[in-house]
């Protein structure tokens, strides 16, 4: 047997990876960068003067009450949203799991639930479009 280890670059990693890579980047990459860049300018995003102001955007925004105020609402918002919602996942996982009498009862709730909402949407949609 050739127990030898293949040297060099496997075309077919990259087969795999390239679509993934190009997608990351035009859809990922690409508008982040575009975005940090509009940020150092006064652009409205139609014109098509762009003006570059440098740090100013950000000095307006760290020295606005606003700022504090929006920044304060989303830690507020994000702590409590993600408490409730484990807190909520938890206590039906205990529900489901401790729950005798019905066993195959919520699982297959949670499927006819979930292949009836295709139905509905497709219903919607040829009523409504």
């Amino acid at each position: 047997m050739n127990t030898k280890k293949k040297k060099g670059i496997d075309k077919a990693a990259f087969l795999f990876i390239g679509p993934a890579f190009i997608f990351f980047t035009l859809f990922i990459i690409v508008p982040t960068l575009a975005s940090v860049y509009y940020s150092f300018t006064s652009w409205d995003g139609i014109s098509p003067v762009v003006k570059f102001v440098g740090l100013a955007n950000y000095k307006e925004i760290f020295t606005s009450a606003r700022f504090g105020n929006a920044l304060k609402n989303t830690v507020i918002l994000t702590v409590f949203i993600s408490i409730f919602e484990n807190a909520a996942a938890l206590a039906l996982a205990l529900i489901v799991d401790n729950v005798r009498w019905g066993e195959k009862l919520f699982p297959e709730c949670l499927l006819y639930t979930g292949s009836c909402q295709r139905y509905r949407v497709r219903l919607y949609m040829e009523n409504y479009v």
